[in-house]
């Protein structure tokens, strides 16, 4: 007997290491999977939602602030070089037409009109390759001609003694000493400014490189937004998938399924609010530090944008790993409660309640 029960014993044992291989791996592939999909869509409802912006520039009363103090300051810094009290009158009369006549509810709409049109576009899938080609035809073609022009012209240049040369052709008394000398200080004018057309050229050519890969990056930018709610359903399945599995893997031990279960998810929490820790600190220090040099109104409001910004990311951030973590602890809590009651006396009265109940049916 206990032969027989031996490979039963081994198979049980097996089968449990199988299913703890299972749920370890199905636990570390949720931890990456929903931070990505924290982050996404966190992207998806913030930075790449134009109602987020929208409500941003009014909580930091940017319109406002632009009105009173931005413009007019921008107005009063334009300053001449004879400065005089009639030109203090024109910028004065300046800032007093503009604050009559712009308002707040005319730049606010305005603005975010703006503000719509410009994330549609980035929502839009592109291609770079029309503007790539433009830009290698006018480096490889347009661009050269003007130092190929002044090589072929430099070189071109006769010798007072050539044949080819017209001026002697038609004084053939002149003194070649003194034309030489001429033609070779112009030979050296044309040089000089050869080489100065092949700095400039490559400079723009350095310029131009520099453009294909910000342009190439806008554009995967582009493709990437158009596709986040794409990527957001895929990570949104991949998490159920695995939730799914793990609980199949733990169904008959409910305590061990709960804690299964939770695991994982507190870890891709706390993780995702120390991440969110470090970009808070990384933001504050870098809009603190921000040099814009425009004008000290104008930089105030544009730190102060920012700075709602971030404040609302982190914020939405917080929340979501927030309420996850909340979830998470409870269900953990949850599971040690199941394994620390004993379920057998419930069980035990549940069934005697059940049998007196069919005992009596049968009765009547």
């Amino acid at each position: 007997m206990i032969e027989k029960n031996k490979p039963n014993t081994i198979n049980a044992e097996k089968n449990k290491k199988i299913n703890t291989f299972f749920s370890y791996l199905l636990a570390f592939l949720i931890i990456p999977t929903f931070i990505c999909l924290t982050f996404f869509s966190t992207l998806h409802y913030t930075i790449f939602n134009p109602d987020f912006h929208k409500k941003n520039l009014i909580q930091a009363d940017a319109y406002n602030q632009l009105i009173q103090d931005g413009v007019p300051s921008v107005i009063l810094s334009i300053k001449n070089e004879n400065e005089n009290i009639y030109d203090q009158l024109i910028r004065r009369g300046a800032i007093f037409v503009f604050q009559k006549f712009v308002t707040n509810e005319w730049l606010q709409s305005q603005t975010e009109i703006v503000i719509d049109q410009g994330l549609a576009y980035l929502s839009t899938p592109g291609n770079p390759d029309k503007i790539l080609s433009e830009l290698k035809t006018f480096q490889t073609q347009y661009l050269p001609k003007a130092s190929n022009l002044l090589s072929t012209v430099e070189s071109s240049i006769p010798a007072c003694e050539d044949k080819n040369n017209i001026i002697k052709g038609l004084f053939p008394a002149i003194d070649c000493n003194n034309i030489n000398y001429t033609l070779d200080q112009v030979r050296e004018e044309v040089k000089s400014i050869r080489v100065q057309a092949l700095n400039i050229e490559g400079q723009v050519n350095s310029y131009i490189n520099q453009a294909e890969t910000y342009i190439i990056l806008f554009f995967a930018l582009r493709n990437f937004i158009s596709s986040l709610g794409t990527y957001i359903l895929i990570l949104s399945l991949l998490v159920a998938l695995y939730v799914i599995i793990l609980a199949i893997l733990q169904y008959r031990n409910i305590s061990s399924m709960l804690k299964w279960l939770a695991a994982p998810f507190i870890i891709a929490s706390v993780f995702t609010l120390l991440i969110t820790l470090a970009i808070k600190n990384i933001t504050s220090v870098t809009i603190e530090s921000l040099a814009l040099n425009i004008n000290p109104e104008i930089d105030a409001i544009i730190r102060d944008i920012l700075s709602v910004t971030s404040s609302n990311f982190i914020c939405y951030l917080k929340t979501f790993a927030g309420i996850t973590l909340g979830i998470s602890v409870a269900l953990l809590i949850a599971g040690c409660v199941v394994k620390r009651v004993n379920w057998e006396k419930p069980r035990a009265k549940a069934k005697s309640f059940y049998h007196k109940i069919v005992h009596k049916k049968k009765h009547v």
